[in-house]
């Protein structure tokens, strides 16, 4: 717990196997990491019978990993190894072992590890895309708040730092993303893809496969004479840190398939 209350940009929780349904002072501090705006990716074992919709009620989704054994605890300036899931019952009657980190290089060796091994098992998978006929572009520009603004310019410039966007006030354009492509990076995630051959495009859009989702996607598009709008939104939540997590995933997903991502 104490882990948890002290992180403030990220926390990777490897547990698979999780109950805090009846344990009051953990889903707390789940809740105000939540609040925090801390990142926070959960992995639990696939098929577990566990009751995950507490975590769900967190905001927090839990990311499903077949055949996960491990239990790490890691945040950004500490972690903990381990044979401790996040159950009260383990809590209360187990005896566990755990080793402490708190050493920078150490925790990003874990970091490492959960990305070779533990992330690597998660399926990649499609967004199916439905075409919209009756279309209204500036529904998609969903304003962000000040503070959601702010905390998506500091990731963007992060993230795309060789990239130039226009601060709108309440969202992010991107007036040339890729060669023919303009991106708005708002509540919803659109891209304005222009083409001399628009069926090809959207075929190729068709065919992207993401990793790591988190939260699960739909996707629209909008074909009009040379160009088309294509607009994520999540279906299961709105727009938080890990939205947009995911959202910088897809942005990075479709400059690697052009082979220009740095």
């Amino acid at each position: 717990m104490s882990l948890i209350q002290d992180a403030q940009e990220e926390l990777i929780i490897v547990s698979p196997y999780v109950n805090i349904n009846g344990w009051k002072k953990m889903k707390k501090t789940l809740s105000d990491a939540v609040s925090r705006k801390v990142n926070i990716k959960y992995y639990v074992r696939s098929g577990t019978t566990c009751d995950l919709q507490p975590l769900k009620d967190l905001g927090i989704q839990p990311i499903l990993v077949d055949h996960l054994h491990s239990k790490l605890y890691i945040s950004e300036k500490q972690a903990i190894i381990t044979s401790q899931n996040m159950t009260q019952s383990s809590d209360d009657y187990s005896i566990d072992f755990g080793h402490e980190i708190d050493d920078f290089s150490e925790i990003q060796q874990l970091k490492e590890y959960v990305n070779k091994y533990i992330s690597v098992k998660i399926k990649e998978r499609k967004i199916e895309f439905n075409e919209v006929w009756s279309f209204k572009y500036d529904q998609y520009v969903k304003p962000l708040r000040p503070s959601q603004l702010q905390r998506t310019k500091n990731k963007v410039e992060v993230r795309f730092s060789n990239f130039q966007y226009y601060d709108n006030n309440d969202h992010i354009y991107f007036d040339k993303f890729l060669p023919n492509i303009c991106c708005t990076l708002s509540a919803h995630l659109s891209f304005k893809v222009y083409s001399t051959n628009l069926d090809a495009e959207i075929r190729n859009f068709r065919q992207i496969e993401y990793p790591n989702l988190v939260y699960s996607y739909k996707a629209e598009i909008k074909q009009l004479s040379d160009y088309f709008y294509l607009i994520y939104e999540p279906t299961d939540t709105s727009y938080n840190d890990t939205v947009l997590n995911d959202y910088l995933m897809m942005m990075g997903k479709l400059m690697a398939i052009r082979n220009i991502d740095k």
